[in-house]
């Protein structure tokens, strides 16, 4: 790094929200990380027989979460209450951003505050500025131990927010960091699965929680979604054991694809990104996460023949403008896979592969609409695991 490189470095305004133990203690964790990848072996292909296991036990991991951690939970919300909380802020990198982006939706519906997904490093960098005392950050890292992400959390902190880690590992920098906690109940054997879907209910009962304790929902309402939550797990234990082997044999089929497309909107724009990164840590192929729209702008006409497009199309506020992107991948002669409600029948029929989902809120769906997705990606990284 040259002299003047370095110079603009130490004074950027990101800097003089730091102490200089804190300042020590990111470089430290940055000096860690690049220790640990340059040491890295290749995971190609590797351990996906335990993320595969993992993906199936996301049942469990979600409803020991939900148990443990609700009186927590409860707690956060009470205390976002009584701050005055008027915006929240949700930072993270990665699939904790992914996390981010698939329950917004949630937040600003039934707790009615806006509610903003970020990614940690433009948080710290650039868009801090507007951040105040009633500003909630909530900061997700599975490992608790991602640079960017505690920058961003002691960023917050320094215009005196309350902040709130939602971290796999317990005596993390990340969990010590934060005004209180969320303990994630999950494991993440090669590339994560249960550790996304676990933190996204425990961030969905939280948003339950503030809405009861906003009075931002009626009671009829929240009591649905309470009991809808509650029966998650049983839910996904079904989407699990009945879209496993459906995503095996598209995976055998697809196997010679060299790139895949995923599309969402909404929540599921989420769930797009979900879905293109466990192609790229699973089989290491291409994938793009497109948002509905964009995709007939940037796309349609365009795909190249036999080119997997992977649509999450719940019933819900895109469902119409979700048909015409299952047309336009039907006209183009691509290989449509679309994850739709049970019952389906407009898009179901487009496809060359429909997964259906038991029906439930738009607000919960990235949590099941993401499993066949974490299914197909583990399958396609063990058939083209390298012998």
């Amino acid at each position: 790094m040259s002299n003047a490189v370095a110079e603009q470095s130490r004074d950027a305004t990101w800097r003089t929200r730091l102490s200089p133990n804190q300042l020590a203690a990111i470089e430290d964790l940055r000096q860690q990380r690049e220790a640990m990848l340059a040491n890295l072996p290749s995971h190609r292909g590797k351990r996906l027989d335990e993320a595969l296991k993992a993906a199936r036990g996301q049942p469990l991991a979600i409803a020991a979460t939900l148990k443990e951690e609700g009186d927590k939970i409860a707690d956060i919300a009470r205390d976002f209450r009584e701050r005055g909380v008027t915006r929240i802020i949700a930072l993270g990198c990665g699939d904790s951003y992914f996390i981010a982006l698939s329950i917004r939706f949630a937040y600003e519906t039934l707790v009615g505050l806006p509610f903003d997904p970020q990614q940690a490093l433009e948080y710290a960098r650039y868009n801090h500025r507007l951040t105040t005392p009633k500003t909630g950050i909530i900061a997700l890292s599975s490992s608790g131990v991602v640079p960017r992400t505690l920058e961003a959390l002691w960023v917050g902190q320094s215009y005196g927010a309350p902040t709130v880690a939602v971290t796999n590992r317990p005596e993390s920098p990340l969990d010590k960091a934060a005004s209180k906690s969320i303990v994630v109940r999950a494991g993440r054997p090669g590339p994560p699965t249960q550790s996304s879907t676990a933190a996204m209910a425990a961030l969905f009962l939280l948003a339950l929680e503030l809405a009861q304790e906003r009075g931002s929902t009626p009671a009829d309402e929240l009591a649905a979604r309470r009991k809808e939550l509650s029966s998650l797990p049983n839910v996904i234990a079904r989407v699990i054991e009945e879209s496993d082997e459906p995503m095996r044999q598209a995976a055998q089929q697809l196997h010679s694809a060299i790139n895949f497309n995923f599309v969402g909107s909404g929540p599921n724009w989420g769930t797009a990104h979900f879905g293109y990164a466990k192609i790229r840590e699973a089989s290491w192929d291409h994938s793009l996460p497109w948002q509905s729209e964009e995709y007939d702008h940037e796309l349609t006409y365009q795909l190249p023949e036999g080119e997997p497009v992977f649509l999450i199309a719940p019933s819900g506020e895109s469902y119409d403008r979700n048909i015409e992107i299952a047309r336009s991948v039907r006209r183009d002669r691509g290989f449509l896979v679309s994850i739709v409600t049970e019952g389906d029948q407009e898009i179901t029929a487009l496809s060359d592969v429909a997964i259906p989902i038991p029906p439930m809120s738009e607000y919960l769906s990235p949590l099941a609409y993401v499993i066949p997705l974490q299914l197909f990606a583990m399958h396609l990284g063990i058939v083209k695991a390298p012998v």
